[in-house]
């Protein structure tokens, strides 16, 4: 896991807010299920946790069921159809 320092060097969490802090790490999903306005994702590095709804205005418009999904900086990225 990677946090940033309150000046933009590793180290130390950045509280954004008091009691928030913005964890900064690289993860990758598969798109399980397309459900109207949500997906469900699911991580593959760790295929037993449940899946993550997110609202599909958060998403890439192109994705599909099977879609692989890089999630980086607060951003999804598609990486396969």
């Amino acid at each position: 896991m990677f946090f940033l320092s309150q000046h933009g060097l590793p180290g130390k969490p950045a509280a954004i807010s008091e009691g928030t802090m913005m964890i900064l790490e690289t993860m990758f999903f598969t798109v399980e299920k397309i459900d109207g306005d949500y997906a469900h994702l699911r991580r593959t590095d760790k295929p037993s946790e449940e899946t993550r709804l997110v609202a599909r205005a958060l998403l890439p418009e192109e994705i599909i069921e099977g879609s692989t999904l890089k999630y980086e900086m607060l951003q999804y990225e598609l990486i396969s159809r």
